[in-house]
């Protein structure tokens, strides 16, 4: 389970996990990465990817932080709002470059909690997705 939640997560880990022949679930794994966060006390993370989460699909959403560098998720916030990502950033001047979606919250978040961070969006627009992402 660690190997998928950390390696692949969400939809892939599921796929995943049913061709090596068990089963678990999208959200099994992501409440995997929830309960096993990094903990306390590692060197501040430089490069980060941040992006939305939803518990169910199309219910509750909030945003995700990983550290790029480790492949370790750093956080998960309970919402999905540009004030709660943009302290979360503040608190950590460490961060350097900041991957994300093209979606404005993100930006507007990264800009104001993280302004010495360099932003680097994906290439998808806002509400498509790459094939495999449900």
């Amino acid at each position: 389970m660690r190997l998928l939640r950390h390696g692949v997560g969400g939809l892939p880990g599921e796929n995943l996990a049913a061709r090596l022949g068990f089963a678990a679930k999208r959200g099994t794994i992501l409440r995997h990465l929830i309960r096993h966060q990094r903990l306390p006390g590692r060197s501040a993370p430089r490069v980060i990817g941040i992006d939305e989460w939803a518990s169910r699909k199309g219910l509750r959403f909030g945003t995700i932080a990983v550290d790029l560098e480790r492949r370790e998720v750093i956080d998960v916030l309970p919402d999905r709002s540009a004030v709660s990502t943009a302290a979360w950033l503040a608190e950590r001047p460490s961060i350097e470059l900041i991957a994300r979606d093209r979606d404005g919250l993100y930006a507007d978040a990264s800009r104001q909690g993280a302004p010495q961070a360099r932003q680097i969006a994906d290439r998808f627009p806002p509400g498509a997705e790459p094939a495999g992402r449900h």
